[in-house]
């Protein structure tokens, strides 16, 4: 009786010690469900907005019109998915989680251009057209347009909701001194015979 327990015991052990096959490595973090919440991806989503281009007013449509595969393409040509790491078009990342005050993340566009982008808020409130909205994530956008100017943006995504403001700008790297070009902000949000993801 106590040779089986003995037994049974070793036996027991050598199967934890085999199944634990040393240390175990905890998997990436899968951010796709949180992204989809700060921009709804599916056919049919359709966001209208108000654009001031340095005075000039005019109002864009974007709806997503079809789906290849894992991407959603909208009526623009631009074609957007949401993956593990957050929410990205062919060329990179517009949003990465965790979301973080200050994180940045980089994408080459061409083997000697950069742009960097850095969450600047995590709570903002946005006015548009469309209403007031809270909890708004800020994530500015910088490219280097010439040695000393700076072309800047800042996307504001609200949950469950999308992109409700785009600004940009460009800035004088030397002085500072910045001028603003374009205001697009939200005036409404269909959602066209929408299919769960």
């Amino acid at each position: 009786m106590i040779r089986n327990i003995v037994l049974g015991s070793c036996l027991l052990f050598i199967a934890a010690c085999a199944s634990s096959g040393g240390p175990e490595k905890k998997p990436a973090q899968d951010y796709r469900d949180s992204a989809l919440v700060y921009l709804p991806l599916a056919v049919g989503e359709q966001w209208v907005y108000t654009v001031d281009y340095l005075g000039q007013a005019g109002e864009m449509t974007v709806e997503i019109v079809r789906q290849e595969g894992e991407w959603f393409v909208d009526n623009r040509g631009t074609m957007l998915t949401a993956d593990h790491r957050g929410i990205r078009d062919k060329d990179r990342y517009l949003l990465t989680f965790p979301l973080q005050e200050k994180r940045s993340w980089v994408a080459f566009l061409t083997p000697t251009q950069r742009e960097t982008r850095t969450i600047v808020s995590v709570d903002t409130p946005v006015d548009t057209p469309a209403g007031r909205f809270e909890g708004a994530i800020a994530v500015e956008t910088s490219v280097a347009a010439t040695a000393d100017i700076l072309l800047k943006s800042v996307h504001y995504f609200v949950p469950r909701v999308g992109i409700v403001k785009i600004e940009t700008y460009l800035e004088d790297a030397r002085s500072g001194a910045v001028k603003r070009q374009t205001v697009t902000l939200l005036k409404s949000r269909q959602r066209k015979n929408v299919e769960k993801n």
